[in-house]
């Protein structure tokens, strides 16, 4: 299509270029009221270009500072980089929808997510027990595929549900959050099948040391990739804090103090108990300041999770 600023131009020049020509013309009287007359004809025809390239510029000014609602799909511009779109996706799959409660849970890996997805499964299918299965294996619960997720709904139901509902999640401090990763999923899963798990194969870190380990997914580690191993993945990333904005944020140092808030706040009747928290690959204070002796492991882990640091105030510092 012609350019609307082009033909604007063009019917400017014409214009002022015809209107010359009977301003000079000799054989022409009232010249000037023919120039006026001609000049004033041509602008006017070249309005409607004009306020069409203005209504276009302001269409085009709005689209690009308006948002788009939360959790569109492929929502690339409004993310800004592939790894922010990833994050997007991601949290999708992470939020679990409990409509009884009128709450949005984020489930983070390494910060109790079993136990809440047992609480929320019940909830929100409005069951009175787990069933038998997942009652004997706790960790079914993470294959079952009936569990309500953000990722099920429509947009129209992600809008609604994102503005009108609690939003919450609980965090972990980034250094114990990484070695009860370290230890559970390279440490204590090898012991036990004498396997290594797949994203262990993939990233080749079998048989490595605690700060290979941090060097390996740390350094030069491809954002898009790491990511999908939701152990890994920063907090704030994995749950897209930027669109998902949550109004809870509890702690699992506090985890079953913040835990009954919550409940107490969504009209949940169960309870967390104080030793929920409890496991085999959970660090005391020794081990940690042991596994994090080496001050470049430390800084490649305040870098790497340096937005979970600073969003939910947890100190870099390990005294």
């Amino acid at each position: 299509m012609f350019p609307a600023s082009l033909a604007s131009f063009f019917l400017f020049f014409f214009s002022f270029c015809l209107s010359f020509l009977l301003f000079t013309s000799r054989s022409m009287k009232g010249s000037f009221r023919y120039f006026v007359f001609v000049s004033l004809l041509f602008m006017a025809a070249s309005l409607p270009f004009l306020a069409g390239q203005q209504g276009n510029g302001t269409a085009d000014a709005l689209r690009t500072t308006q948002s788009p609602p939360p959790f569109l799909p492929d929502s690339l511009t409004f993310f800004g980089s592939r790894a922010a779109h990833l994050a997007h996706k991601l949290a999708l799959s992470h939020i679990i929808v409990d409509h009884s409660a009128r709450l949005l849970f984020c489930f983070v890996p390494k910060n109790a997510c079993t136990q809440f997805k047992q609480i929320l499964y019940k909830d929100a299918l409005g069951l009175a027990e787990l069933p038998p299965a997942l009652a004997r294996n706790a960790d079914q619960i993470h294959y079952v595929d009936d569990l309500p997720l953000l990722s099920s709904l429509s947009l129209a139901e992600r809008r609604r549900v994102l503005s009108s509902y609690h939003r919450a999640m609980f965090v972990r401090n980034p250094y114990s959050r990484l070695l009860s990763c370290y230890r559970d999923k390279v440490v204590s899963y090898t012991k036990k099948t004498g396997t290594v798990m797949q994203f262990v194969r993939e990233f080749g870190l079998s048989n490595m040391t605690f700060d290979e380990f941090v060097e390996a997914v740390t350094v030069g580690s491809d954002p898009a990739r790491t990511m999908w191993e939701e152990h890994l993945t920063p907090q704030a990333m994995l749950c897209d804090i930027d669109t998902f904005r949550p109004t809870f944020v509890g702690r699992f140092e506090h985890l079953a103090e913040d835990a009954n808030k919550l409940f107490a706040l969504v009209n949940i009747t169960a309870r967390m108990t104080s030793g929920a928290a409890w496991h085999a690959t959970n660090a005391t204070s020794q081990d940690m300041l042991d596994a994090y002796a080496d001050p470049a492991t430390r800084a490649l882990v305040q870098q790497h999770y340096a937005r979970d640091f600073k969003e939910f105030r947890y100190s870099t510092s390990l005294k």
